[in-house]
């Protein structure tokens, strides 16, 4: 109720207190900001710490902004959603074969509510939004807002059985997998903003195995409250070369955070986990 609350206010309110509230989490509870820093300094060795600072303070706005947007989700219209996030060419899903499923690839890069939202109202095709569950009201909050206009919430340990139960079917499955996994085990190392970064292999090997056809896309901010998306085909995975398509996504990303380093989450302990000696 308290989330559904805060949707009723203006948005350019809950900008107002995403903004105090981001200084607040960023200087005063220092939330996960030697995360940050660690991860900044990392993927950007060549910046001092003036830069690295000024980098910090820029992501804290954006997540605040962030917050404010996915706030404000819950409250906005259809066609609100399409002014606001516009999606550049979506008649690129057309040389996907019309009679199985679609693997959209993203990142936590812009806004990935909006873009969700954006590409359940605009497309029209079924869509199947993959999500790690979490607890509490926030968690139950997020998986709603995920359902509001019709998408269908699949949890990510259920993705593989939902693309064969829908796979003589045109329809897109989302998906977000720039973050660690949470095992290692036959995890890819690849080499992702100068470090050998652990990715997941599951959504290669789904792609590999039902031969879906992958785009990427990801959201770019515009100006505060604006947005611009654009599909980029990714192919498709092959078995026995899944690591290769890993590639190609993690280069998509990394071009992404290299454009613009304040837009992607940087609190997650993205390289939390160390590749095997050897490899």
């Amino acid at each position: 109720m308290f989330y559904r609350l805060l949707s009723r206010l203006p948005l350019g309110v809950l900008y107002g207190v995403s903004h105090v509230l981001s200084t607040l989490v960023y200087r005063v509870v220092r939330y996960r900001r030697d995360v940050v820093f660690e991860n900044l300094r990392a993927a950007f060795p060549d910046c001092d710490e003036a830069r690295i600072r000024t980098l910090a303070g820029d992501f804290y706005r954006h997540l605040g902004a962030v917050f404010a947007e996915t706030m404000k989700l819950a409250a906005l219209r259809p066609e609100e959603i399409r002014r606001r996030m516009r999606l550049e060419n979506p008649e690129i899903l057309e040389q996907a074969d019309a009679g199985r499923p679609v693997l959209l690839l993203s990142a936590h890069f812009g806004n990935w509510e909006w873009l969700l939202q954006s590409c359940v109202v605009s497309l029209g095709w079924p869509m199947f939004a993959v999500y790690k569950p979490q607890r509490g009201s926030m968690g139950t909050f997020i998986r709603n807002l995920r359902a509001r206009f019709g998408g269908v919430p699949v949890a990510h340990r259920e993705v593989g059985a939902a693309v064969a139960r829908q796979r003589r079917r045109r329809c897109l499955f989302a998906l977000v997998a720039d973050q660690a996994p949470k095992h290692t085990q036959g995890a890819f190392f690849i080499p992702f903003l100068g470090r050998r970064t652990a990715f997941s292999t599951d959504v290669a090997r789904i792609a590999a195995t039902f031969k879906t056809p992958v785009f990427f896309i990801v959201c770019e901010r515009r100006a505060r409250g604006f947005y611009r998306a654009r599909f980029q085909p990714l192919g498709t995975a092959e078995k026995g070369r899944e690591e290769e398509f890993v590639r190609r996504y993690a280069a998509e990303i990394e071009r992404c955070v290299l454009r613009d380093p304040s837009s992607w989450l940087w609190t997650h302990r993205r390289w939390k986990q160390r590749p095997p000696q050897g490899v």
